[in-house]
């Protein structure tokens, strides 16, 4: 009998599926069937302002994710991300290629690949995506998903409505099992920046001037300490209002009064800062008036109380201690026809990439991804054919 390498079997083995959740301000990658992203990191890359000086490969020019922090001063910022849609694909092949090398230091050729979207995202570019995934990184299989899809997942569900927020986008979207129609969704304008822009205005009338790229980071640290309100007028003319002591890097102090509230309240009244948006709740009412319009739950054979009667949380500006209950407390308040439940985990700014985790680690899901074979015969087409 012929004896077997062990070291043919271990490259026979299937790889790992690469799951990668490419957000605006922050990306996530890691392994499928982890609990958490081995990496996060900011999604940046800093380009080099000459390019005479020697190097071996392109990524010796380049420096991705935070590692552009400590060379800022010899580089120009490349942001190639702009709310959850890549617009500047030249870089965002670069910072892809570094991300696997580096943070993940592994052969990309070799792992099938998820890739997080937005329901937004415009077909030229899940067509220039899955291209260069495999044509320039040769990925033996592809996923390319809504990230409302595997918050869902990663809550357990298939079915329901998800409220997500990140730094520069937020939208409502349903889902229906499987199926997801594009044009159930509402966006609005307010979002993770705009808390932060409306923090530093507060600091500023305080005399806290923040305007540096390292004095913003401090403003969205001091962010976390802010907490939404359950009863915003009460505590807001509570002359005993909650006081937090914020110690600066330098050793300065600063307490903390009524924007420990302000803060996240714009999320529910973006008119306290001139913003003529939806709120989070309007945007949920709005959802639900553009699918009766049209008709959604007979032909999906949902009701809408089936998809409406839980919501579920997403994205790092939800992260606000009470933005659940309060959310919840809003629209129940509206009179609605049945009770709505808010729904949120510890973990909802990874529920995007915990949600890849688990489609990539299930049997049941491996003929959703676009193999090597089927886009070599297909052609980008493929892609609106799958999930």
């Amino acid at each position: 009998m012929q004896k077997t390498n062990e070291n043919e079997i271990f490259q026979n083995e299937p790889k790992k599926v690469i799951v990668m959740d490419n957000g605006t301000t922050k990306t996530k990658i890691g392994f499928a069937g982890d609990d958490s992203p081995t990496a996060e990191f900011s999604t940046i890359l800093g380009r080099p302002v000459r390019t005479d000086y020697p190097y071996t490969t392109r990524l010796d020019l380049y420096r991705c994710g935070d590692a552009f922090e400590s060379c800022r001063g010899l580089l120009t910022k490349v942001l190639p991300v702009q709310k959850g849609i890549i617009t500047d694909w030249e870089h965002m092949e670069i910072f892809w290629e570094a991300s696997f090398k580096y943070d993940l230091r592994i052969q990309i050729e070799e792992h099938p690949l998820i890739l997080t979207e937005k329901p937004w995202n415009r077909k030229k570019n899940k067509e220039i995506t899955l291209e260069y995934f495999f044509e320039f990184f040769h990925v033996p299989k592809f996923l390319l998903v809504d990230s409302g899809r595997l918050s869902l997942l990663s809550f357990g569900q298939r079915s329901g409505t998800v409220i997500e927020i990140g730094e520069q986008n937020f939208h409502v979207s349903i889902y229906n099992n499987t199926s997801y129609s594009p044009f159930a969704f509402v966006e609005s304008e307010i979002s993770g920046r705009e808390a932060t822009e409306h923090f530093l205005k507060l600091l500023s009338n305080r005399s806290f001037f923040l305007t540096s790229f390292a004095e913003r980071q401090i403003a969205a640290d001091m962010k976390n300490f802010c907490s939404v309100s359950l009863d915003f007028a009460k505590d807001f003319s509570n002359e005993k209002k909650a006081k937090i002591i914020y110690e600066f890097p330098d050793g300065q102090e600063i307490d903390l009064y009524e924007e420990v509230f302000l803060v996240p309240e714009i999320f529910f009244q973006p008119s306290l800062i001139g913003l003529d948006s939806l709120s989070v709740q309007d945007a949920f009412f709005e959802l639900e008036k553009k699918t009766e319009k049209e008709n959604f739950f007979t032909n999906w054979g949902k009701s809408k109380k089936e998809i409406f009667k839980k919501v579920y949380l997403t994205g790092g500006s939800t992260m606000f201690p009470n933005f659940a209950e309060r959310l919840q407390k809003e629209i129940n308040n509206f009179g609605n026809e049945f009770e709505t439940e808010v729904i949120s985990t510890p973990e909802r700014k990874y529920s995007p990439w915990i949600g890849g985790s688990i489609l990539g680690s299930l049997k049941e899901y491996e003929d959703l991804f676009i193999n090597k074979k089927e886009y070599e015969e297909f052609g980008d087409s493929i892609i609106y054919q799958k999930f």
